[in-house]
């Protein structure tokens, strides 16, 4: 977002490593950590929601979880537990998210 690009763009804001923006783009090791940290911290919320239970079948947790990569843990909540269905600015729905992410396990 607008108010984020400061930040984002200022080296001064990056811990070390990677420093700096440039250097997190171009440490693919540091990204995924990231997004396995980000990813996991969704699903941690989602159970705390009970969005996801021991009874999740690996489809629903991919696609809560693909949701929830879209419409945050709150659009995804939300469209589980009343089907309120947003959509990005680029009109893709939390439902089309949601049935990605299922369609990725067997």
């Amino acid at each position: 977002s607008d108010l984020l690009n400061p930040i984002i763009n200022n080296d001064a804001f990056w811990a070390t490593p990677p420093g700096s923006l440039k250097g997190f783009l171009n440490d693919t090791i540091l990204q995924d950590k990231v997004m396995v940290k980000y990813t996991y911290d969704h699903f941690t919320q989602l159970k705390a929601r009970g969005v996801l239970t021991a009874n999740s079948t690996a489809k629903d947790i991919a696609g809560a979880l693909m949701g929830a990569h879209l419409g945050g843990v709150g659009g995804v909540t939300s469209y589980f537990k009343s089907g309120t269905n947003s959509s990005d600015a680029n009109g893709t729905s939390i439902s089309r998210y949601v049935q990605l992410g299922r369609s990725t396990q067997r």
